[in-house]
Formats: structure tokens, sequence, C-alpha cells
């Protein structure tokens, strides 16, 4: 088959739709590769080393809308409000983007059998509802209704869990189908009343990329609806050298704690310095060795100790299984990679799904209390790090969620979807 894959967003957005383009490309499909990196990151030769053709838009809008976005992005995480921060994310990154990723996406479901879009490039959506094409949505967090788990930001209230999306569904409704509809509108498609349940549009399949051992699919979910797994590319596929000095370091004393928030460091001017800083005073106050990752490059200069390792990057699939603990933000990738590595988290959530993936872990015995961003002190957060060093029970529940985790295969399970399409 021809598969057009259209994906926008972080890091985390983007590599899960690079790992699920190669193992189409493996399966035989013809892959036509399209992304937006909010980050400004160049993917173009990864893709194309995987034999997908690759188009990468919104490059100059990206680095213009950047700054007012981290810091509008800023003042919304430390009020705690979920669906400001969403808000806050489509109307200053995504939105201007529309008139781009309208135009691939009238191209993709043009010269391509079935689309497989990440949920919010809506203009995808709307391309595939216009003339009746099949796509296949993709969900990098379970955000879908169900009573066996609240919408995010909001209590579980379990059985009456479905109050909850009730009411989340009236309040995404009313500030996200506004620019969803100008768009179908313009091009003659049925609107969108609402955003959980769209009748236009042909999705013979929903993926929902996460680990079933983490999330099990809630029984009231349609059938269409498949939780693949992690859309985790296999290390040869992409690979990235380990900065000098970081193996010698890991083997020289006990296993660090590594330490990183992702692309919330990026968030806001001053949030990279002032991020570091507190990171490295927790990591000094919970006594263990560290390995911290952090944008070095552009910070003013810091005291780091001896037992602290400097990265920028580095790749996780391969440092992680050596390290005690993973102190990270609770964004769906870095999540679920600490999970395969079968070590315990220690979760600092911003914004939106990351407060989902802090409580998912708790539940499972694998992570402690979460210490949300706007509420940090260090000597909290270096308390949570010596409970998930120190705690045995922990240790062992992440190595049997890590064992079980490897044992899934999300690309495969998805490419078999897909494969499926073929027939019908």
């Amino acid at each position: 088959m021809k598969i057009g894959v259209i994906t926008w967003g972080s890091e985390g957005d983007v590599r899960p739709f690079m790992a699920l383009a190669g193992g189409l490309v493996r399966a035989g499909h013809a892959v036509d590769f399209v992304y937006t990196s909010v980050e400004g990151r160049d993917w173009r030769a990864a893709v194309a080393g995987m034999g997908c053709r690759v188009t990468a838009l919104g490059e100059a809008h990206v680095a213009r809308a950047r700054t007012g976005a981290e810091r509008a992005l800023r003042e919304a995480v430390l009020k705690a409000d979920p669906i400001k921060q969403v808000q806050v994310v489509s109307e200053q990154l995504l939105e201007p983007m529309v008139e781009e990723l309208w135009a691939e996406s009238v191209r993709l479901v043009r010269d391509n059998d079935v689309v497989v879009a990440h949920f919010l490039v809506h203009p995808a959506i709307t391309a595939a509802a216009k003339v009746q094409r099949p796509v296949v949505p993709v969900f990098t967090a379970p955000v879908l209704p169900t009573r066996a788990f609240p919408p995010l930001g909001m209590p579980d209230l379990g059985f009456l869990n479905g109050v909850g999306w009730w009411a989340s569904a009236k309040l995404a409704n009313r500030l996200f189908t506004g620019p969803i509809n100008a768009l179908r509108r313009r091009e003659g498609v049925p609107l969108l009343t609402n955003v959980y349940d769209d009748h236009a549009t042909p999705m013979p399949v929903i993926l929902v990329t996460v680990s079933p051992t983490l999330v099990p699919r809630p029984a009231d979910w349609p059938p269409e609806v498949d939780v693949c797994g992690f859309l985790n590319a296999p290390a040869a596929l992409h690979p990235e050298p380990l900065p000098d000095g970081l193996d010698a370091f890991i083997s020289a004393g006990p296993p660090p704690v590594y330490l990183t928030l992702g692309s919330m460091m990026l968030v806001g001017d001053e949030e990279p310095a002032v991020a570091t800083r507190f990171l490295l005073d927790a990591a000094s106050r919970s006594g263990a060795r560290a390995i911290l990752q952090a944008p070095w490059d552009t910070l003013p200069a810091m005291d780091v100790p001896a037992d602290v390792f400097k990265v920028t990057r580095a790749d996780h699939a391969r440092v992680f299984p050596g390290c005690a603990a993973v102190v990270h933000h609770g964004g769906a990738g870095t999540t679920q990679a600490a999970c395969v590595a079968g070590v315990p988290s220690v979760l600092v959530p911003y914004i939106a799904d990351q407060f989902f993936w802090a409580t998912a872990l708790r539940k499972r015995g694998v992570a402690p209390a979460a210490v949300p961003r706007r509420k940090i002190r260090a000597d909290t957060l270096a308390a949570r790090i010596r409970e998930a060093v120190q705690d045995a029970g922990m240790r062992t529940r992440a190595r049997a969620v890590g064992e079980a985790m490897r044992a899934e295969d999300g690309v495969a399970r998805a490419v078999e979807r897909l494969g499926a399409l073929e027939k019908h």
C-alpha cells in the first residue's frame, strides 16, 4: 500500500511516527512522511534513510512562534490549567500552520491509499473527510472517553468518570471546534459538533500508541480503537553514539539517577536555567550520582560536582537500563522508555497528559508521588529520588513492568492493523 504519515509537535510526537514509518517500509509499504518539529529539529536525513519520502514543514513559522508560545505556556503551567495549556499550544503553534498542513494533507490524501495522522493535525482529518478517504488517527496518550479513567486534569470518579468526560467534551468543544470548523466550513465538510465523535470521516482504525501493560484497553472503547503499544524504533535504526565518557561514568560507581525534563526545558526564557539549578540541587541533596540532561550550551555558568555527568542528549534506550531511577517530566516517550528499561521513575509533570502518566505509574507502584513543576522544591524532589532508589518493592515492580513491556511490539501491531486495511 501507499501510506501517508503526518505528524506535528515535539520529539515525542515525531519519533513514534518515525518508528511506525520504518516498520511500514520494512513490511513493503511505500511511505510518504510529513512532519513539523516545534523544537526546530531536522529529522529529514533519518526519515529518508529509512526509505521514505519526507517533507518538513513550518521551519520559518516555528522559529517565529516559539518564544511567545513558550512564555504563554509557562504561565499556563504555573496556573495548573491543562485546557489552557492545550489551547496555547493549539493557538500559537498549530493554528498558524493550518494552511501548510492543509496543502500537504490534501496531497497525502490524493496520493496515498490511507493517511496516518497525529490526532491534533485536524487538517488531515478534514482532508480525508472531504474525499471520503480512510484516515487513521494516532493518539499518543489515552484521551478517548471511557469510564475506566478520567479525562486529563480531573479526579478519578470511578463509575462516574463518564460525567467527567461529558464535562470535558463541553469545554473542549467550546474551545477547539471553532478553528476546526472554520476549515471544514470553507472546504464543504460536515461540521464537527463533538471533538470526541467525528461521524463525517472514515476512520477504520484508531491507534492509541501506549503500552497495554501500563494502560489496559478499556472495555467500553469501540472495536476500531486499538491500544497497539509504544511505537519504539529499534536502536539499530537510529544509532546515536553516547557522549564521550558516559559509559565510564556509569561504571565508575553505584548506578546513577538520570534527570531530564525533555522539551519542557524550553518552556519560557528562564526555565532552562531555573530547572537545571533545581535538578542539580535535588541530585546533591539526594546523595545520588547523577546524569543531568540539559541545554548546557545555552546556560549560564554553573558549578557542577564531580558526581554529576552533563549531557545535552543521550540515547535513553541505551542509558536508562544502567540507571537507578529516571527523573522526568512524564512525556509519553520518556515515560515508556523508563518503564521499558525496568527502572523506577520520579515524575515532575508540567502539562496535560504528563499528569496522567504520573498517576498511572504511581498506581502501578513504579514511581513515588509526583512533584508537579509548579510546586517544585529541591528537598521534596530529593526525597522522591531517595524513595525511588531505596524502595526494593518499587524496583522489583519496575523490573516486572519492563519485562512485560519488552515483550510488546507496538510497531508490529500497528503495521499489522494498517496492513489489514489493504484487504478491504
